[in-house]
């Protein structure tokens, strides 16, 4: 569970930095970040499919799941202020909450 949170606040940190080179229009700096994040955000995912604490419902697996998608057809769409909002709006306040359910568990 240790690896979970430190994986959290490292995701969160990404997610920042992406989302800001997005809404910031330095979008071929965030292109270069995208894949290596997209990987870690799946295996992350992955974890919390696995871990068996209640709190971690299918809503929060659900959002997730949606802002896979939202990223997939913004990077097609090449809309890239919608994928700053994503991240920093979306996929943030989602890691967010996870982290707050892991940090009530301790």
């Amino acid at each position: 569970m240790n690896d979970i949170k430190i994986n959290i606040e490292d995701l969160k940190s990404q997610t920042l930095i992406i989302g800001n080179y997005f809404q910031c229009l330095e979008e071929k700096k965030a292109l270069s970040l995208i894949s290596e994040f997209t990987n870690d955000l799946y295996n992350f995912y992955s974890e919390l499919i696995n871990v068996n604490i209640q709190e971690i419902d299918n809503k929060i697996l659900l959002s997730l799941n949606s802002c896979f998608n939202g990223i997939i057809e913004g990077i097609k769409n090449e809309d890239y202020i919608y994928l700053g909002d994503i991240f920093i709006y979306e996929l943030w306040t989602i890691m967010n909450k996870v982290e707050n359910i892991f940090n009530q568990l301790v």
